[in-house]
C-alpha cells in the first residue's frame, strides 16, 4: 500500500468520529465549525506523517493539505450557497405571505369577494 492509501484509510478511520463530533456542533456558527473540522483533518495528516517520520516527502504532505483545504473550501462554498438560496426563498414566501394577509378582502356576497389591484 503507497502512502497515499494509507492516508486514505489512516483518515478514514478517523472520519466517523470527526463527522459525529461535527454534525453534535452544527446548531452554531457554521463558517468556524468548517474551519474547525478542516483543521482536525490537516492534524489527521500531521498525525499520519509524524508516525512514518521522516519517510513521506514534504511535497507529498503539502500536497494533502492542499488537497484537505481545497475540498473544505468547496464545501464551505457549497453551504453558504445553499444557504442564501433557502433564506431568499423563505424571505419570499414571507414577504408573499404579508402582501396576502395586507390585502383588504371586500365579500359581495357568501362566496364572492373582491381583492384591489
Amino acid at each position: 500500500m503507497n502512502q497515499n492509501e494509507q492516508l486514505r484509510t489512516f483518515l478514514l478511520s478517523n472520519a466517523k468520529r470527526l463527522t459525529e463530533e461535527w454534525y453534535d456542533s452544527l446548531d452554531k456558527k457554521m463558517l468556524p465549525e468548517f474551519m474547525r473540522v478542516r483543521k482536525q483533518y490537516r492534524d489527521s495528516i500531521e498525525e499520519f506523517v509524524n508516525t512514518y517520520e521522516g519517510s513521506i516527502e514534504p511535497k507529498l504532505i503539502n500536497a494533502w493539505e492542499e488537497h484537505v483545504i481545497r475540498i473544505f473550501d468547496i464545501t464551505i462554498l457549497k453551504f453558504i450557497t445553499a444557504a442564501e438560496e433557502t433564506s431568499s426563498l423563505q424571505l419570499k414566501a414571507q414577504q408573499e405571505m404579508i402582501h396576502e394577509l395586507s390585502s383588504p378582502v371586500i365579500t359581495i356576497k357568501k362566496d364572492i369577494a373582491l381583492l384591489p389591484h
